[in-house]
């Protein structure tokens, strides 16, 4: 399949009259094909086609909408930028990549983190007119280090997409055309595009956008008749702060992706509003893998997607691919076939559980360590916003935003009756605030910069 034909699927058969994009304005299906094919004819007349690899690095709107299938109407592939990437890391991006073309935010709106934008003023430079890409089929690209890691250009094919898209509605409690979808988490990066997005394009769903403010979001799902949500853990902790008394009456499914959700989150969300928060477990390599759109299995990401092929090796997760997902060999993600995955799973009555990182695992004192399991039973303590624990130099050190009221004696005395000794951190860093990722994941590097408020050492 070709771009030109991706772009084709999602529009065929459409219900030109039909709501398809919602914030401040609404706009329908005719109106997106109209504004569609005006870029793409300025796409055109930039010298943009088939072959080319168009990086687009804009923030969270309706504009990176548009340039994303205005660029697979010119048979070109998108490679997607986080629009607040420094010039160092967006040029190194560029080059690893060979895009041929950038566009641009002309002025960044400041609202990359915190909201949404409906239109967004924008420029595109020629890079390398002349590179065309040497991978046939790629539609999309992403350059992905997760939180720790160098980058890597990973490769999705039109096919790839569309599998994924017809992999979603396979799925109980799936998409439909009569929802309407608020999408929290931000289009240019996974998630938010393709299972978000796309996957209610597919549908003929309608699309609504809200600011990441707890009123708004609740505004948003009251007055548009929400039926459906896609966020992170952080976009539900969010909405538990709301004190006021919101009757979600057209609420039928909540998906959470990114990070596993915390138990408390999702107890506290059913008593608060009457829905069972579901979980959706994938990667920019392959898309959903699986998921548990309706909740009803709390703690599982659902069950293993029919055409996905996965195995567990020594307790991690592999997933079998026809070819590497990446631009560059990486023998350390991808294998004789296997994408290694680095996520520790369990099978359990054909539901797949997330048990962590395999690069989480240490060994102390002959033992095994989880440094993920320290993490979780930091975060049930009163006070603690979030925790961080990681091993450097054979130490466990244990880094914590908190709240007002926290005591670090009165933690430290707690963290011992629950953790055996050999699990307990060297080091308790109390710092002013982490540093997050656009999908507000912990950035788990350069720890040791942070403003650091307390510290406390175990002997």
């Amino acid at each position: 399949m070709d771009n030109f034909q991706l772009y084709r699927n999602f529009f065929d058969d459409i219900p030109l009259g039909k709501t398809a994009l919602s914030y401040i304005n609404e706009f329908v299906f005719a109106d997106i094909l109209e504004q569609i094919d005006t870029a793409s004819y300025r796409l055109k007349c930039e010298g943009i086609t088939q072959g080319d690899i168009v990086a687009i690095q804009l923030s969270n709107s309706f504009t990176l909408i548009y340039l994303i299938f205005a660029t697979w109407k010119c048979n070109a592939s998108v490679l997607l930028l986080e629009p607040l990437l420094s010039d160092r890391e967006t040029e190194h991006r560029l080059s690893i990549s060979g895009a041929n073309h950038i566009i641009y935010e002309t002025k960044m709106s400041g609202l990359v983190f915190s909201g949404f934008s409906e239109t967004v003023d924008y420029s595109i430079n020629s890079l390398s007119p002349n590179n065309k890409t040497a991978f046939p089929g790629s539609a999309l690209l992403f350059c992905t280090s997760g939180t720790t890691g160098h980058p890597k250009v990973i490769i999705r094919t039109g096919n790839s997409i569309w599998n994924e898209m017809v992999r979603h509605i396979s799925n109980r409690g799936a998409l439909s055309s009569e929802d309407t979808v608020l999408l929290l988490s931000p289009m240019f990066h996974s998630y938010g595009l393709l299972s978000g997005l796309l996957n209610s394009f597919h549908v003929h769903a309608s699309c609504v956008f809200s600011n990441n403010k707890t009123s708004s979001i609740i505004s948003t799902l009251q007055e548009k008749n929400v039926s459906a949500i896609f966020g992170v853990p952080f976009h539900y902790n969010l909405l538990l702060t709301n004190t006021k008394h919101s009757d979600l009456k057209h609420l039928r499914i909540a998906v959470s992706a990114g990070e596993q959700l915390d138990s408390s989150t999702y107890n506290l969300f059913q008593a608060q509003y009457g829905i069972r928060i579901g979980q959706l477990y994938g990667m920019s390599e392959l898309g959903m893998v699986s998921v548990d759109y309706t909740g009803d299995y709390p703690g599982s990401v659902g069950r293993v997607a029919d055409d996905i092929i996965l195995k567990l090796r020594n307790g991690q997760i592999e997933v079998y691919l026809p070819r590497s997902p990446y631009m560059n060999d990486d023998a350390q993600r991808f294998s004789d076939g296997w994408l290694i995955t680095k996520d520790r799973g369990e099978l359990v009555d054909q539901l797949l559980y997330i048990r962590g990182r395999t690069d989480s695992l240490i060994i102390r004192a002959g033992k095994k360590v989880d440094l993920v399991e320290i993490e979780n039973i930091v975060k049930t303590y009163k006070c603690i916003r979030n925790s961080i624990v990681v091993s450097e130099n054979e130490k466990i050190l244990c880094y914590l935003s908190v709240e007002e009221g926290f005591n670090i004696e009165e933690f430290t005395r707690w963290l011992q009756c629950e953790v055996s000794g050999y699990k307990l951190p060297n080091c308790v860093y109390v710092v002013e605030k982490f540093n997050i990722t656009s999908t507000n994941k912990n950035i788990r590097r350069n720890l040791n910069q942070l403003k650091v408020l307390q510290q406390y050492r175990f002997i």
